[in-house]
């Protein structure tokens, strides 16, 4: 079965946020999964973030985009196998994989953004 969640990743710039993510953390509706990230409601996100070993913040927000965590606003995610070779398009400033943006862009294709949560 697939698992749906979200991703949170703490930055320096908008503190405000983070406490947002630590306090939603500590009341347990986020886990910290390594430095930084954050999950929710994941069905094996250790395992997603140790396939996930990147040297920077920079790196590890691309690595976490191939595996799909990264959607609009108030969209589920589900996270896909890390494949370090999957091609990586930004729009705005959400990071997905060039398959993704296909599927949003064809929103009767099986594979829609849209189908995630059916």
């Amino acid at each position: 079965m697939a698992s749906y969640g979200e991703i949170q990743i703490t930055t320096k710039e908008d503190e405000t946020v983070n406490r947002q993510i630590r306090r939603r953390a500590e009341a347990g509706e986020l886990r910290q999964v390594m430095e930084r990230v954050y999950t929710s409601n994941l069905h094996d996100d250790l395992a997603a973030a140790a396939a996930i070993q990147v040297p920077t913040v920079d790196e590890a927000i691309v690595a976490w985009a191939k595996v799909n965590a990264f959607m609009k606003p108030n969209s589920n995610a589900r996270l896909e196998k890390y494949d370090p070779a999957t091609e990586i398009d930004w729009r705005g400033e959400i990071p997905a994989p060039v398959s993704y943006w296909q599927a949003e862009e064809n929103p009767q294709s099986i594979l829609s953004p849209g189908s995630l949560s059916r």
